[in-house]
């Protein structure tokens, strides 16, 4: 006899496993020490992988912008601690760096999109460099030592070319104690020098 799931059994599933998640992280060494979340190319929105722990969790994010070098903290929006660093992370920090502002600006990157490897794809023109201009970068150790921060949870990042070098920039200590790394290296040639996925497997 065939079994049938209604949407009533998977909302009591879906809220089960929710309970579960608030009674772990109001335990006290959750309060004491909260999740730890890295955030490199953030969108501006919650990571939907991080919604149900958000509200627990201290999240550390880097998107680029006009504003100066540093940093602002949210409380109490998404996040119970949020600090915001209005600049690019880099292997190292500099006060210019080289950044490529595309066509699309998905695809801007420090590193030099390889336009005669790409001319392959349709979607080429996406990589078209409008704008070569000079910029602020911070590094990840900066960072670390700046909020003291001794463990990282969750290390999210969509860098367009610079994953790697950005996660082994944070040392054996610390990456040791990532729970989850998310990457997004690259499959074909389409930046001058960058970590592909080969050897982020290796």
């Amino acid at each position: 006899m065939p079994v049938k799931f209604t949407a009533g059994f998977f909302s009591t599933r879906l809220l089960r496993t929710m309970n579960i998640i608030d009674k772990i992280l109001t335990r006290e060494e959750f309060q004491q020490q909260p999740p730890v979340l890295i955030d490199i190319g953030a969108s501006g929105e919650v990571h939907a992988k991080w919604k149900k722990i958000a509200k627990y969790s201290v999240c550390i994010s880097f998107d680029a912008d006009d504003r100066e070098m540093g940093y602002v903290v949210q409380e109490a929006k998404n996040f119970r601690k949020h600090y915001v660093y209005n600049c690019i992370v880099a292997e190292k920090k500099s006060e210019a760096s080289d950044f490529y502002l595309t066509h699309s600006p998905y695809c801007s990157a420090m590193l030099e999109p390889d336009i005669e490897k790409l001319n392959d794809y349709a979607f080429a023109e996406l990589f078209e460099v409008e704008k070569k201009v000079r910029i602020k970068a911070i590094d990840l150790p900066s960072v670390i030592s700046e909020l003291s921060i001794t463990k990282i949870d969750w290390f999210k990042t969509d860098s367009q070319g610079t994953d790697l070098r950005l996660f082994q920039s944070i040392g054996p200590e610390l990456i040791n104690k990532v729970l989850v790394a998310e990457f997004e290296p690259g499959l074909i040639d389409a930046y001058k020098g960058e970590d592909k996925l080969h050897a982020l497997l290796a």
